[in-house]
C-alpha cells in the first residue's frame, strides 16, 4: 500500500477512501541497452468485487513501473466510473 499511497505507484490511486495495494519495477536490459521493461501488479479489496490488475510495458526510455502504475489506476478509474466496487445508484435491493 505504501507503493501506491506514497511511492512510485501513486498514479494508480482512483479514490482515495478505496486503497490499491500494488507494486512496481523496472527493469533495464543489460545485452539490448535502451530497452526497458515496467510492471505493476496490484489488487484492492473493496466490497464483494475485489480486482487483480497486473500491467507490463516493454520499451526504450520512458518505460518504467511508474507508467504501468498509471495504465492500472485508468483501469480502476473505468471500474469505479461503471459501478463495479459499488452498487449502482437506480439500483435497488430486493427484500
Amino acid at each position: 500500500m505504501g507503493a501506491v499511497e506514497y511511492g512510485t505507484a501513486a498514479r494508480a490511486v482512483f479514490n482515495e477512501s478505496d486503497p490499491v495495494f500494488g507494486k512496481t519495477g523496472t527493469v533495464t536490459d543489460t545485452l539490448n541497452p535502451g530497452v526497458h521493461l515496467g510492471w505493476f501488479g496490484s489488487f484492492n479489496d473493496i466490497g464483494n468485487n475485489k480486482v487483480s490488475v497486473v500491467v507490463c510495458l516493454t520499451g526504450g526510455r520512458g518505460v518504467g513501473g511508474g507508467v504501468a502504475a498509471g495504465i492500472a489506476g485508468n483501469v480502476y478509474r473505468n471500474l469505479e466510473r461503471l459501478h463495479y466496487f459499488g452498487p449502482d445508484p437506480g439500483l435497488t435491493a430486493p427484500y
